[in-house]
């Protein structure tokens, strides 16, 4: 993690090519959260239409799915053994979207509620709906493995400057041992 939290910015070597049967280390699409995820769960093929509208009960913008009835019986199956985790949901293997399963869901309708503008509902709304895109679904596979990239890198900020520190600290403690050694008589 703290290793793919420097690299963040960089642009994603596994777009396209990662294998949604094995763990994934990646990034937010902003760059700003590290994330360890399981395997995926959903394909993007397992959704048959996605759409952003606001919903005025909860005050913000939010994303509609529909689920295939393939997708309805893997998604009831995984939201009613994982009430109260974090989900992903990657592009390129970047996460687009994080949200909590808040319920089970067995309908095969979801609604994916965050953060959203109008916009970015919009956005995340075509990228769900396209279904030909390599869109996964995955479980975090740890909540303490969600890490903002700006923490880990001061966190290595703070690691270089201690070792660099100790190093000074020995080198000076070495240099005022030689200037103290008392001298031997040579003969």
């Amino acid at each position: 993690l703290q290793y793919q939290a420097t690299r963040c910015s960089d642009e994603d070597a596994l777009a396209g090519h990662d294998d949604p049967n094995l763990p994934l280390v990646t990034c937010s699409a902003d760059g700003q959260t590290v994330y360890l995820l399981s395997k995926a769960v959903l394909s993007g093929a397992e959704i048959s239409e996605a759409d952003s509208g606001y919903n005025r009960d909860a005050g913000r913008y939010v994303v509609d799915v529909a689920l295939t009835a393939a997708g309805t019986n893997t998604w009831s199956e995984f939201t009613s053994a994982n009430i109260g985790a974090q989900t992903a949901f990657t592009l390129d293997s970047r996460v687009v979207s994080a949200p909590q399963i808040r319920e089970a869901i067995s309908g095969g309708q979801l609604q994916i509620s965050g953060d959203f503008t109008a916009e970015s509902a919009r956005e995340l709304a075509g990228i769900l709906g396209s279904g030909s895109l390599p869109f996964s679904l995955s479980p975090e596979s740890s909540a303490d493995a969600m890490l903002p990239a700006t923490l880990i890198a001061k966190l290595l900020r703070v690691l270089v400057i201690a070792v660099g520190i100790g190093v000074l600290a020995i080198t000076v403690t070495g240099a005022v041992y030689l200037v103290r050694r008392p001298a031997t008589p040579h003969w």
